[in-house]
């Protein structure tokens, strides 16, 4: 196989990858993973499957719970050290299924992408679609790069020095920044993907929505739907833990993905 844009070396290469490719398995394993129904804060099922075929493929895997239905499949081959990490992240989570209710706004009929079951159609495997999907290229002592170390994933954000002139109770004091959604269009700026918005339960949800134009939303999972007119700041109390997509109600397109931590 030839690839105009590939010297030699690197043809050979993508060759020997593409050589070890067993496409049996390969459909077999999106099959079922398709088939695990996996929404938006309940992704936990399709998780520990993904994190079981990753042991048994002779990968170092864990989970990583995020709540009681959510968690992350972690996967690492290590490689001989002193160079920069790969990560490849994916999320698992599909958006959640639509109903009859949705009809029209989704069109005359419910695509099969729409549908919380799999099935195959010409080769393809179908099922729920995803929101989005990363491919990250960095280094793992970069704040862009979560790394996984002795079992924990964490992330290396620098860490800022505090005051010793400042007492605890300032520090608390000090309001927290609130994060922006930017939509265009109903849907987020070309080249980016869903905002992504953290806190933990308990704690009041803030976040500004900027928009030129009238906008209609809903945070699925949450039961919050909301139409502003032009740029807004929301606001709620978070009650439960878990991962809900704001979608904005015309384009069924996810601007933010809004992450709500267990209170520790």
């Amino acid at each position: 196989m030839a690839h105009p844009d590939l010297s030699p070396e690197q043809r050979g290469w993508f060759e020997s990858a593409a050589a070890l490719i067993d496409v049996e398995r390969l459909y077999r394993l999106n099959r079922e993973i398709t088939a695990i129904h996996s929404p938006t804060g309940r992704e936990r099922a399709a998780s520990e499957y993904m994190t079981r075929y990753l042991a048994e493929i002779g990968v170092e895997a864990q989970y990583q719970p995020m709540g009681e239905a959510s968690g992350n499949a972690i996967g690492r081959i290590r490689g001989s050290g002193g160079g920069p990490s790969l990560l490849l992240y994916a999320p698992i989570d599909t958006h959640l299924d639509a109903t009859h209710d949705d009809i029209p706004w989704v069109g005359p009929r419910l695509r099969p992408d729409m549908i919380p079951e799999v099935r195959e159609q010409d080769g393809l495997v179908i099922g729920l679609g995803v929101l989005v999907y990363f491919v990250f290229v960095h280094s793992e002592g970069t704040i862009d790069a979560p790394k996984v170390n002795e079992g924990k994933a964490e992330t290396t954000a620098p860490v800022q020095p505090v005051s010793p002139q400042k007492s605890e109770r300032e520090q608390r004091k000090k309001p927290k920044p609130i994060p922006v959604v930017k939509v265009i269009g109903g849907a987020p700026p070309e080249g980016s993907g869903a905002t992504q918005l953290h806190f933990t339960k308990g704690e009041k949800v803030r976040f500004e929505i900027e928009t030129s134009e009238p906008f209609s939303f809903e945070i699925k999972g949450l039961g919050i739907t909301q139409s502003i007119e032009s740029t807004s700041t929301i606001s709620f109390k978070a009650t439960k833990a878990g991962q809900f997509p704001v979608i904005a109600t015309a384009t069924l397109i996810g601007v933010a993905d809004l992450l709500i931590s267990p209170k520790k």
